[in-house]
């Protein structure tokens, strides 16, 4: 289980925080849809979970063993990230950037072993990237090179994702394909995936997250006006499905 407790979060030390007192756990085999207004911390969280921020209290926990504590090569096998598209990547071929994925189980010389190579055609085939395994991931449309970076994180198959707005450069059917993999993956993740797509998280989180401005976080089991309307304002509400 991935658990925060009581966390308290800010970049400087005079400044107001930009988490205040966030409790939550995260399953294997959950997915939760976390959302809220940009700024409002929805980036820093997931950096805090995966262990590249520190709070400045509280804890992140992952199975009882505070995060801070535990190799980043450890970590890296028990966590997956998945961030915002950067604007620019390496020269390498898709092939290689998904096997970059696996560098967690990679032996000290950085030689794939057949295991290795293995994951990644399966990964591919997943993601349908085979047929852009050669290609340079530069010369990719946004949306190609964002299941590029899911697929070098799925590759691992780790018991935990975090997913930063992993569909956001995809068409609609691709997203909504997307959303159905990761729902579908046999290993069951627990899936912690921030999202402004209001209708797309209604049809596939077992849970929400609602983080407010201010760093104060609300758990919800669904969505309606009332808690829409406090994250985005009123004119949100118009995408909300019908019960």
């Amino acid at each position: 289980m991935l658990e925060i407790h009581d966390l308290f979060f800010r970049y400087q030390k005079k400044s107001p925080f930009l988490l205040s007192g966030l409790s939550f756990t995260l399953k294997e085999g959950e997915c939760i849809m976390l959302l809220g207004a940009n700024g409002t911390g929805k980036s820093t969280l997931l950096g805090l979970l995966n262990g590249r921020l520190q709070p400045e209290s509280g804890s992140v926990t992952l199975n009882g063993t505070n995060l801070s504590a535990i190799p980043a090569r450890e970590r890296a096998k028990w966590i997956a990230t998945v961030h915002q598209l950067p604007e620019e990547l390496p020269g390498f071929t898709v092939e290689e950037m998904v096997m970059l994925g696996r560098t967690p189980y990679l032996s000290r010389l950085g030689t794939p072993a057949r295991s290795d190579h293995e994951a990644v055609r399966t990964t591919l085939e997943l993601l349908e990237l085979t047929d852009f395994a050669d290609r340079d991931v530069r010369q990719l449309s946004g949306g190609e090179r964002q299941r590029v970076m899911l697929a070098a994180a799925l590759v691992r198959q780790t018991p935990y994702l975090l997913l930063d707005e992993p569909t956001a450069a995809a068409d609609p059917a691709r997203r909504i394909s997307l959303l159905h993999l990761l729902k579908a993956l046999p290993w069951k993740p627990g899936i912690l995936a921030i999202t402004h797509d209001i209708t797309a998280a209604q049809d596939f989180a077992d849970r929400y997250l609602l983080l407010n401005n201010g760093g104060k976080l609300e758990t919800a089991s669904a969505l309606n006006a009332e808690n829409i309307t406090r994250l985005y304002g009123k004119d949100a509400v118009f995408f909300l499905k019908s019960p």
